[in-house]
């Protein structure tokens, strides 16, 4: 949605069609093509950037059934074998990493050789031109909330009218399985106004009422969200929410005020129960810190989700008993 928020900026016009919610998405993109200049299509949204699917036989079959001259592939999948996603969805052009400014570039230019974070076709010729650098946050405009429909949005845990949310890109930890491609090495924020903006947007104009904030680490800079979470205190929105950080990443004075600010679900990766994987795997925590982050999240009146991982190279019953 900032993508189109961008374009629009630009004197594009842009339509959003969402496959996850909507079983006619395909129609209606073949309906409207002739519409519009160009087809962006993604294989993982920003909520599936960290943990995009393994299997895109699908994506590339439904690729395949849009007009190629017009197509743009953008994701984790391009951003990873951009050359193998250019070929096998016959698309014209593959952004490489976050979409928003690249494709705002690609739509602008007329000379393609001259746009960072390009894979594209020129005539029988494979072109990669120069890596892109990684958008500035604070830069970057409110959401086009306005092109979904919320009513049609919910996470179980949450409730109904659900928005998706993020307060940063990236991560500082090397753990050995995560997915980083679509952000970049360090973290990159929004500015705290920007983020309130944001929320008071969906929440007033779109009557948005649970809100799930993507960020890899939510509470990795604990002073931005005590200040956001009083942000929300103040203005007292029938809004609730989650995040997901880690349990060594909370303590019970930051989690009691994200409480009251409306948090009520906190997603942990928790991945094994083994110290030795932990280990292995780079995580950089121990058994009793994810403990002691778990109980004082229940004592705060916050929910808990753990995700876990199976499977890891050499993982065994007997060796990581």
């Amino acid at each position: 949605m900032i993508s189109a928020s961008l374009l629009r900026n630009h004197g594009f016009r842009v339509h959003i069609i969402d496959g996850r919610v909507d079983s006619q998405w395909l129609s209606k993109a073949k309906a409207i093509q002739s519409d519009y200049d160009w087809i962006a299509l993604t294989s993982s949204p920003l909520d599936r950037w960290q943990c995009p699917n393994l299997e895109i036989g699908h994506f590339i079959k439904i690729a395949r059934k849009l007009p190629p001259e017009k197509l743009i592939i953008m994701g984790a999948h391009g951003s990873l074998s951009p050359e193998a996603m250019l070929r096998k969805t016959g698309a014209r052009v593959v952004i490489i990493g976050e979409p928003e400014k690249t494709l705002l570039n690609l739509l602008s230019q007329n000379t393609w050789d001259k746009t960072a974070g390009l894979v594209y076709r020129r005539n029988k010729e494979i072109v990669f031109t120069a890596k892109a650098d990684w958008a500035d946050l604070a830069k970057l405009p409110l959401p086009a909330f306005d092109l979904v429909d919320f009513s049609r949005y919910q996470y179980e845990l949450l409730g109904r009218r659900l928005a998706l949310f993020e307060g940063s890109r990236g991560c500082p930890y090397q753990c050995c399985y995560c997915l980083k491609v679509m952000y970049g090495e360090g973290v990159r924020f929004k500015t705290i106004p920007q983020m309130v903006a944001e929320v008071s947007y969906a929440v007033r104009r779109f009557g948005v009422r649970s809100g799930y904030f993507i960020d890899l680490e939510f509470t990795v800079q604990r002073s931005r969200i005590m200040q956001f979470c009083d942000q929300l205190i103040c203005r007292k929105y029938p809004f609730i929410w989650c995040c997901q950080t880690r349990p060594d990443a909370v303590d019970m004075e930051l989690l009691t005020k994200m409480k009251q600010a409306g948090c009520r679900l906190i997603h942990y990766g928790i991945e094994t129960g083994s110290q030795q994987l932990l280990n292995d795997i780079n995580k950089k925590v121990n058994l009793d810190t994810i403990q002691a982050g778990i109980q004082m999240t229940r004592g705060a009146g916050i929910d808990s989700v753990c995700f876990f991982l199976f499977g890891f190279p050499g993982e065994t019953k007997k060796k990581y008993a």
